[in-house]
């Protein structure tokens, strides 16, 4: 129990590992706080508390518990809950594990995603998590209807979060290697890469559960192995944490190979902690289906793991031209199914899958979010009441993140296009306060004189300073009627959308009208050789394009003039007794209209004497 300005820290002595300060708002009714692991042989305890409050605090050690097989080291050996077919929560036991592998060298670490891949966003909300001081699991958070950022974690029942246990419920956000290593390598594998650990969570409260597959006697078909809690404690900004999304609809999710080999879309995944190691990702290109596993029955999905994995931006040069399949393994348990559109449908209870498994052995079956959404029909047994407050009905939401802001910004800030035409613009999309959430674009309530605009790319994460740059085509109909409407352009994120309204003009429906010739008139003789020309104003014409030629296709020009009024003079002399063609365009931002064109004759007789400026 922490008064009001205490404040609590736990450390190592070269300050590599450093917790706190847990103050006040870490008091809860059960009196209890589960710290993150100190790397090192010693770990202080540090109170500071204002003088009037020094005997008002209560701090009683009570537990210690050893790291004796610390980050980055597992035993050769599976323990009992790791045979095919079974859990996937029991760390590996017995040895000590020197020089021994970590998670198996075929999985693909969330490192090497691209930055602007969707997929970004949900590894945010995995976390690797224990309880009473060991690492065994994986969970994530999840979203509600209402979109409050509420701190709901879903993780499995065989993991052993209960309502006694919850308090103890201890995780670690962003537990990634620092960068991408080649899945199949030896630096995927035996050679130790230990993410940060300074990113953690702790302490929770019991909502629901539906029944453990693996153990107990309740019916096959309540074994969804699913458990909801709460932790006391809201997000820390700083570790820039996701809600994932949802979809609880009993349906089959249809997951496809993209045809780009580089690429996610289509592909279904799951995220998790492969040992309790950094966190991978493994993907999905079949179909999921209903399957069992032990004593459950019609209650799991079951996910076959992508044979020919996507070869991912970040993975390290030279890139090969295929990649072994990724898996799941003890330590994986918890973690989440999802869909194509990146919503959780179920959570990994086990399975046969291991790194070099073929067949139908590539594969791990999930507890279905579909049954543990009404469970056993209690709130202590079903996830509804807590993922739906509102009672929405809701079938599925999408994910959220921790709110950020970002702007957007048109170059230029109004724009014109023309019918048949495409206009081109850019935005820049901005942040300053860091947000890493992406944005994807769009453009809504479109004009009817606008087709399908067009963003590359599709989705960015903000940037500091001038922002992330977006290049957008704009087409417009052919023959639209000119006029003035806007465009909207929004970017979604899962911290919110932002509009931005630019003002459209059609500036013309191409092309211009010719325009009337009216001096020289057409077909005139005797016309002076200082002649100024003149034809009609068109409405709406920036300008016009003026040319003089000895011959009627024009091609070869003696003067070719760019004007804004209604008059020109030939910068030549024209020489006389001889047969000239001209021909005004009008002009305007879609281009040059139709032409009109006359020809005449010049007064008989020529100069006597020249300078040379005459054509």
């Amino acid at each position: 129990f922490m008064p009001k300005g205490a404040k609590l820290w736990v450390y190592s002595p070269d300050f590599s590992s450093r917790f706190g300060p847990y103050s006040d708002a870490n008091n809860h009714d059960h009196h209890q706080l589960w710290t993150p692991v100190v790397l090192g042989n010693d770990a202080i305890i540090e109170l500071s508390l204002p003088a009037s409050e020094r005997n008002n605090f209560r701090l009683h050690l009570t537990q210690i518990g050893q790291g004796y097989r610390g980050f980055g080291a597992k035993d050769l050996t599976p323990g009992p809950g790791c045979k095919p077919g079974g859990a996937k929560n029991t760390q590996i036991t017995d040895g000590d594990g020197a020089n021994a592998p970590k998670s198996g060298s075929c999985n693909m670490d969330v490192a090497c995603l691209g930055a602007n891949d969707p997929w970004q966003s949900n590894r945010r909300s995995v976390a690797a998590q224990g309880t009473g001081g060991s690492r065994v699991c994986t969970g994530s958070l999840i979203n509600n209807t209402a979109g409050d950022r509420g701190m709901l974690y879903i993780t499995a029942t065989h993991c052993g979060v209960t309502a006694a246990s919850a308090p103890s419920l201890f995780v670690y956000w962003n537990f990634d290697a620092p960068t991408c290593r080649l899945p199949g390598s030896p630096e995927s594998g035996s050679n130790a890469v230990i993410g940060a650990i300074n990113q953690t969570q702790t302490g929770a409260t019991f909502l629901a559960q539906t029944n453990d597959p693996f153990s107990g006697t309740t019916a096959a078909n309540t074994r969804s192995d699913v458990t909801l809690v709460r932790f006391n404690n809201a997000a820390n900004p700083a570790h820039n944490v996701y809600w994932s999304g949802w979809d609880r609809q009993d349906i089959a999710s249809t997951c496809s190979a993209p045809a780009d080999p580089t690429a996610t879309s289509g592909l279904c995944a799951s995220i998790h902690h492969p040992s309790g190691d950094e966190k991978r990702i493994t993907f999905v290109q079949a179909n999921m289906f209903t399957a069992n596993i032990s004593g459950a029955t019609g209650v799991h999905w079951q996910a076959n793991w992508d044979p020919t994995p996507p070869i991912l931006p970040n993975i390290p040069a030279p890139q090969p031209a295929t990649l072994p399949p990724g898996v799941t393994e003890p330590g994986s348990s918890g973690s989440p199914l999802y869909n194509a559109n990146r919503r959780l449908v179920g959570v990994l209870s086990g399975g046969p899958s291991a790194c070099g498994a073929t067949g139908a052995s590539l594969s791990d079956q999930y507890g279905k979010l579909a049954h543990a959404w009404d469970g056993l029909g209690t709130p202590s047994t079903r996830v509804k009441d807590y993922l739906d407050p509102g009672s929405t009905n809701a079938l599925f939401i999408d994910g959220i993140g921790a709110a950020g802001t970002y702007t957007l910004a048109s170059t230029p800030t109004t724009l014109q296009g023309c019918a048949g035409q495409t206009t081109n613009a850019q935005l820049r999309v901005a942040t300053t306060d860091g947000t890493t959430d992406l944005v994807t674009l769009s453009s809504v309530n479109t004009p009817a004189s606008v087709g399908s605009v067009a963003f590359l790319p599709a989705a960015v994460v903000p940037a500091a300073g001038a922002g992330a740059l977006v290049n957008v085509a704009i087409p417009v109909i052919a023959g639209a009627a000119a006029g003035t409407s806007n465009l909207t352009f929004r970017g979604a994120s899962s911290s919110g959308n932002v509009d931005i309204v630019v003002p459209f003009q059609i500036v013309s429906t191409p092309p211009p009208a010719a325009p009337a010739l009216t001096a020289p008139a057409a077909n005139a003789t005797n016309v002076a050789l200082n002649q100024s020309f003149s034809w009609t104003a068109i409405a709406g014409a920036s300008g016009y394009r003026f040319q003089l030629s000895r011959d009627a296709a024009f091609s070869s020009l003696i003067d070719n003039q760019l004007v804004t009024g209604t008059t020109a003079t030939s910068v030549k002399a024209m020489r006389g007794n001889a047969t000239y063609f001209w021909r005004v365009s009008a002009l305007n931002l879609c281009g040059p209209g139709t032409a009109a064109s006359n020809t005449f004759q010049t007064v008989v007789g020529d100069v006597l004497f020249s300078d040379g400026f005459y054509e």
